[in-house]
């Protein structure tokens, strides 16, 4: 009786081992999860930021574009007061247009960057 008493108690002693290490392995990948969302995230916020950049420089590049296009149709030198005034406005036009790129891109909130370990 003493025998059995004694398996069972070596039976209990490694199925708590074996739940014990299951139980750290679960956490160990829980965590490396975790950190590895994280990362994912950074990288997201990093590509947004540079797709934004992107549009911007290519909005302003097509506001510039268009001013140059319509260029060589300007009144060639001397120009009336209205075509001056017109000129003036075409252009204007064109400078609040590019100013307005910057105002079509969402700000997402920055995401805090964990400092590398190594």
């Amino acid at each position: 009786m003493a025998k059995t008493k004694e398996k069972k108690r070596i039976r209990l002693e490694v199925a708590f081992g074996i739940m014990v290490v299951l139980m750290v392995a679960i956490l160990a990948v829980f965590a490396w999860t975790v950190s590895d969302v994280q990362s994912l995230e950074q990288e997201n916020q990093d590509r947004i930021s540079d797709i934004q950049s992107s549009r911007i420089e290519s909005c302003k590049t097509t506001y510039a574009g268009i001013q140059g296009a319509f260029a060589p149709f300007y009144p060639p030198p001397p120009r009336t007061k209205k075509q001056e005034d017109d000129l003036k406005a075409f252009k204007d036009n064109i400078r609040n247009l590019e100013r307005g790129c910057e105002a079509q891109i969402l700000h997402p909130k920055k995401v805090k960057r964990k400092p590398d370990k190594g």
